[in-house]
């Protein structure tokens, strides 16, 4: 609670100095313009207790407005006295000085209501703005983290579902709606709403200026617009796919025993569509500092899962007479995890659509406890989904991550791959690309040295090419009787390849990419002479060896070989190897 009050204090301070700045410019906005004379110009410093200095340009100045003489010494819209912002005070005390030393008159701004006040320069200025903003924003975020963790708390502890001795009270359905993520959205909104609308006012001019400071600002503005169209998919999907109702078999779910239910859906799931349902435990822990002390504040948790089991479904899911889909599921829960605690484990099944098709996804917390029923029960091979399981054919397993099937009236047989670009790893491609892109513009308008100015593009050019590849990386496969035809590879950098299918003998994956706890490969088909790269972005080792299974069964057409795993350096020394021979 301290935290929260400090950390909301300096969030409050620095939104006050914010809309000062725009309430200021505002006024002086409407100030009448007259010559004045420059009396004095001085750039003054000093040293602050760490030994940096800090500047501030004075000025003393005499104008005249309706017949009466008057004098000022304000400078710009901030009266506080030295600053760290050397350049802005450099370079006013250098246009003043310009005034003074041609002796023309220098531009004033004068309070027509009080004529005794004026001003040299009435714009707000962006370095200011930045840091304010920067401070704003975190103290903020923090301060808004907190009492979105605390109202969690509380309303977990008054949920009744959170209990295990109150389980017969308890309903059996529990609803997801799409429609629930916008009012966890809203309080985000209206903070970068509010972190927005002085930059907002600030920005056009100074990128008509050519201020590289105002792309800085322009971030703000733009995760606002950011938070609107997630708002605006979160509709979206309300509209399609409606509420989803998670019914359990028996409330709570046990540990030591099953979890069982049905997940409705007003989507129609075709036959061909692949539904996975994931159970998982998760618990929220305090990360510990070097010397094993818990850290106190909420940027110090981790998420930690304990356990997950998923089940694919490949049948028709739409119940008799009725209209969407109806997906059960059926786990078996370990002995040893822990039960649901609010704030501290939760519980979470997920559901959604792979393939082409409609799509769904759906997330829902359930509560899991242990009961009188813990342990009396084992894993049954014959669950209630045993019979909707079952092992997917090759085709079922391929279409499942987006593959395209078309079979010729000459037998040969055509498939089209592309990358199962998810959304978060593109995402955050997306944002790194920018941000590494901005910055790279930012620093060579600023007039960094060349070196840095470098680095920081050829690093742009690496995630703006990474980012592109994967937007249009494919693989047409065309398989006759005895040879497969192969084009993998971006759109316009293709490699073309014609091999028999006998003289394929490995199958290997690689690890592409890392986004948090979650692992992307790639899969490769791979001959004595060549490895050519026929799966991308599978979340998953697991499934990406299933995958790459069912590619080779479709490919070449007998058992595959054992699945091997390979690094980058891996690949470096094999073609090493292949250029010698």
């Amino acid at each position: 609670m301290l935290a929260l009050i400090a950390f909301g204090t300096v969030a409050v301070g620095a939104f006050g100095i914010l809309y000062w700045n725009v309430i200021t410019c505002y006024r002086m906005s409407g100030w009448d313009e007259v010559p004045a004379r420059l009396t004095s110009v001085n750039l003054s410093s000093r040293k602050n207790q760490k030994g940096s200095n800090s500047y501030r340009a004075e000025a003393t100045y005499d104008y005249q407005y309706r017949g009466q003489a008057y004098s000022g010494d304000r400078v710009g819209i901030h009266t506080w006295g030295h600053d760290g912002f050397r350049g802005w005070q450099r370079n006013t005390a250098t246009r003043l000085r310009k005034y003074q030393k041609q002796r023309q008159p220098c531009p004033c701004f004068v309070n027509p209501s009080n004529p005794a006040q004026s001003v040299l320069d009435r714009e707000m200025r962006p370095s200011i703005m930045l840091l304010v903003t920067v401070f704003a924003g975190i103290f903020g975020g923090i301060g808004l983290s907190e009492v979105s963790r605390w109202r969690a708390v509380l309303r977990r502890d008054a949920d009744p579902q959170n209990s295990a001795s109150t389980s017969e009270q308890l309903s059996n359905e529990f609803c997801s709606a799409p429609i629930d993520s916008v009012w966890r959205w809203l309080p985000a909104f209206f903070f970068f709403a509010l972190l927005a609308a002085p930059t907002a006012i600030l920005l056009p001019s100074e990128l008509r200026a050519g201020n590289a400071v105002a792309i800085l600002l322009s971030i703000v503005p733009a995760i606002t617009f950011l938070i609107v169209l997630i708002c605006c998919w979160a509709v979206f999907r309300q509209l399609i796919e409606g509420t989803t109702i998670v019914k359990l078999a028996s409330v709570p779910g046990v540990i030591g025993g099953h979890v069982s239910g049905v997940v409705c859906t007003k989507r129609d799931l075709s036959p061909g569509t692949v539904t996975v349902i994931k159970l998982r435990c998760d618990e929220t822990k305090r990360k510990h500092d070097q010397a094993g002390h818990q850290r106190k504040s909420h940027s110090g948790t981790q998420a930690v899962m304990h356990w997950s089991d998923e089940q694919e479904l490949a049948a028709d899911l739409t119940p008799a007479g009725g209209d969407g889909s109806a997906i059960p599921f059926d786990f078996f829960v370990p002995d040893d995890l822990p039960e649901t605690q609010p704030g501290k484990v939760q519980w979470v099944i997920t559901a959604r659509s792979n393939g082409r098709g409609p799509r769904f996804q759906s997330q829902c917390e359930i509560p899991v406890f242990i009961t009188k029923d813990s342990g009396l029960s084992r894993e049954n091979d014959e669950s209630l989904v045993a019979a909707l399981q079952g092992d997917l054919t090759p085709q079922q397993r391929l279409r499942s991550h987006g593959v395209r099937f078309d079979d010729k009236s000459d037998g040969s047989k055509r498939l089209r791959i592309r990358g199962q670009m998810s959304f978060v790893p593109m995402a955050v491609l997306a944002a790194t690309m920018i941000a590494t892109d901005v910055a790279c513009f930012a620093l060579f308008h600023r007039g960094a040295s060349w070196l840095l100015v470098g680095v920081v593009g050829i690093l742009g050019a690496l995630l703006t090419w990474g980012f592109l590849h994967t937007l249009m990386w494919g693989c047409r496969i065309v398989v006759t009787e005895d040879s497969a035809q192969l084009r993998s590879g971006a759109t316009l950098f293709c490699g073309s390849y014609n091999i028999r299918r006998a003289d394929f003998c490995r199958l290997y994956v690689r690890m592409g990419t890392q986004i948090g706890n979650a692992q992307y490969y790639k899969v490769y088909l791979a001959t004595d002479e060549h490895a050519i790269h026929v799966g991308k972005g599978i979340l998953g080792k697991e499934r990406a060896e299933l995958y790459g299974e069912a590619i080779w069964h479709e490919v070449v057409g007998t058992d595959p070989p054992p699945v091997e795993q390979r690094s980058f350096s891996d690949e470096k020394r094999e073609r090493a190897r292949r250029r010698s021979h």
